[in-house]
């Protein structure tokens, strides 16, 4: 429910979004994205620091024109390595955005909470633990079934994630994700939900994404590195889009 953004900046003009863009180390790869609705998207992990500030003002979301097709440069999700600009004068920008998340991103109801708490105890979850954060998504996956034909009464429960692990045990993304979520969260675990496209993109080849690739999956914060990408229902099927998408509802994407 939260929905303030960081008005700070790390350092420069380095939005906190990306830190984690500066710490993946591969170089960056181009991206075309030909808009057809009024929704700017951007990818993990964008590196395109000279433009950066023209289409990312906040920590949450993406702005820009989406009238004609824009290039971006992504790196693709890999090993770490510390920026050179991480020196000992960025460390305060770093705790400002570090409090920030700790106050925006771990709270958790009463009732959730000691939900979440019996499931820790049984599960034997400790945050210490450097694979919690696999761990947690491990436990999501395999405590329901993925299933597009849900029974919807589940979306009208008074608290859609406890009902979601308790009583229905199928659902689809979005049931995934605001259950993990929460779960990281009562671990004591900064995590978001967050909604986009999930797609298969091949080099130097259109590929069409449309409504239909709609996602959710969370985002967990790593102190030094930033907002990282959890996949908790592992989807294998073709999208919890609507499958009556408008069909113009879509983007068109080149990656080279």
């Amino acid at each position: 429910a939260f929905t303030e953004t960081y008005g700070g900046l790390l350092y420069a003009n380095y939005i906190p979004y990306h830190l984690m863009s500066e710490v993946t180390a591969f170089q960056g790869y181009p991206l075309t994205i030909t808009p057809k609705m009024d929704v700017r998207v951007i990818p993990y992990y964008v590196a395109d620091a000279v433009s950066r500030d023209q289409f990312q003002t906040s920590d949450v979301r993406a702005t820009g024109a989406t009238d004609q097709p824009y290039t971006l440069y992504y790196r693709p999700y890999g090993s770490h390595t510390l920026p050179q600009w991480a020196s000992s004068s960025t460390k305060k920008y770093v705790q400002a955005y570090n409090e920030f998340v700790a106050k925006s991103y771990l709270y958790v109801d009463d009732t959730t909470m000691a939900y979440m708490k019996l499931i820790i105890e049984e599960q034997g979850f400790d945050p210490a633990d450097p694979d919690i954060v696999q761990k947690v998504a491990t436990y999501i996956q395999n405590t329901a079934t993925y299933n597009m034909a849900y029974n919807q009464n589940l979306d009208r429960e008074p608290n859609v994630a406890l009902a979601f692990l308790g009583a229905y045990k199928e659902g689809v993304c979005r049931h995934y994700a605001t259950a993990a979520t929460l779960l990281y969260r009562a671990l004591g675990i900064p995590a978001r939900y967050t909604v986009g496209y999930l797609a298969e993109t091949k080099a130097d080849t259109e590929t069409v994404v449309s409504g239909r690739d709609a996602y959710a999956w969370v985002e967990v914060y790593v102190e030094g590195f930033g907002w990282m990408t959890v996949d908790v229902a592992q989807r294998t099927s073709d999208g919890d889009g609507p499958a009556d998408t408008p069909i113009d509802n879509n983007l068109t994407l080149k990656p080279v």
